[in-house]
């Protein structure tokens, strides 16, 4: 993948996660809470891209954003090979910072893994990044 890309990917990526950090700064305590607070947000229009919502199910905490096509066309990753290793490789250490810490915190308390999907239009082509519990804790050390 291109590291240009790989770079405005992971910049918008941290993006949403910004989001997320400045809720759980207000007080959510547990993940349900914390969907719910950013669902109360959504859409939460930042940077060029848009917020859509998240969802807590079985496995995971998902956010779901769109990005316009222009910044970023989402059939473009999707067709690199070893795209979705990669990000996730460049993300890890990013995930690191102070922000995200309370968030992958509960979503091991949980034993919840977190995800986002990125969509250049709602029920268009997504991609989705997934870091799996075991994944968190490597941010928490």
């Amino acid at each position: 993948m291109k590291h240009l890309t790989s770079k405005k990917v992971v910049r918008l990526l941290l993006m949403v996660l910004t989001v997320m950090a400045t809720l759980t700064a207000c007080g959510p305590q547990s993940l349900s809470e914390l969907v719910e607070q950013l669902n109360a947000e959504c859409p939460h229009e930042a940077d060029g891209m848009t917020v859509e919502g998240a969802t807590l199910d079985a496995n995971n905490v998902t956010v779901t954003y769109t990005i316009p096509k222009s910044t970023l066309p989402i059939s473009m990753l999707n067709s690199v090979p070893g795209a979705l290793e990669s990000l996730k490789q460049e993300m890890l250490p990013e995930l690191a910072n102070k922000d995200f810490k309370d968030i992958a915190a509960m979503c091991i308390e949980e034993n919840k893994g977190f995800a986002v999907v990125m969509q250049n239009e709602k029920g268009g082509d997504s991609f989705k990044l997934e870091f799996t519990p075991d994944d968190l804790k490597t941010v928490l050390k």
